[in-house]
């Protein structure tokens, strides 16, 4: 078994929505056959792959990451979703900058024995404090790696999604579309779908 290409996960989603050119109705809708573009539908599966990846972490990673003397570091480029991000072994806490200025309007500066919080900071980095070194040090980073993205019908699933999972990426790809149409009788047709999705997740991961 192989991982689905787009083109195979296109025919998946337009096959469970009814919207194929062998049908004349979505499931439960009014709505004719062929209504989404392959835009859409190519759109829809991309964004099915990425919210598997941070429900399941199947991308996570682990990295080194270069701190500097203001306890500034760059996260990676294809960082989606910060696990956890540990310094001297220890983890830290997750914490909010405008948190950090009610407690200490001089935080961004202050120093100390211990670093023990990290907050977002601008220009996708991560803030560590307080600042425990005075010079350029590492900290240790697990994150949700952004998916590879599928563009060519021949482009297949990221590898990091297992092959009998694969299959679950219709139904939020279903949800997405439905997203669209904005009614109440394809809300629920979408909740319906998006249930599914997650359900199949929790019963392989249990």
């Amino acid at each position: 078994m192989a991982s689905l290409t787009l083109l195979q996960l296109k025919e998946q989603v337009r096959d469970l929505m009814r919207d194929n050119a062998n049908t004349s109705l979505i499931e439960g809708t009014g709505d004719d056959a062929n209504s989404y573009s392959d835009a859409q539908v190519k759109d829809a599966i991309n964004y099915a792959i990425r919210i598997f990846n941070e429900r399941t972490n199947a991308s996570f990673t682990e990295t080194s990451l270069t701190v500097d003397v203001n306890g500034l570091a760059s996260l990676p480029e294809d960082c989606i979703k910060i696990e956890d991000v540990l310094f001297a072994h220890k983890t830290l806490t997750e914490t909010l900058a405008s948190l950090e200025d009610m407690k200490n309007p001089e935080w961004e500066t202050a120093t100390g024995n211990y670093c023990k919080r990290w907050a977002r900071w601008s220009g996708n980095r991560l803030k560590l404090t307080p600042i425990a070194w005075t010079s350029s040090t590492v900290c240790s980073l697990g994150y949700i790696a952004s998916p590879t993205v599928l563009s060519l019908d021949t482009d297949t699933v990221d590898a990091r999604i297992p092959e009998y999972e694969q299959g679950y990426l219709k139904y939020a790809a279903a949800w997405y579309l439905l997203q669209m149409l904005n009614d109440q009788a394809n809300q629920a047709l979408a909740d319906k779908y998006m249930k599914t999705f997650n359900s199949m997740i929790s019963e392989t991961r249990s």
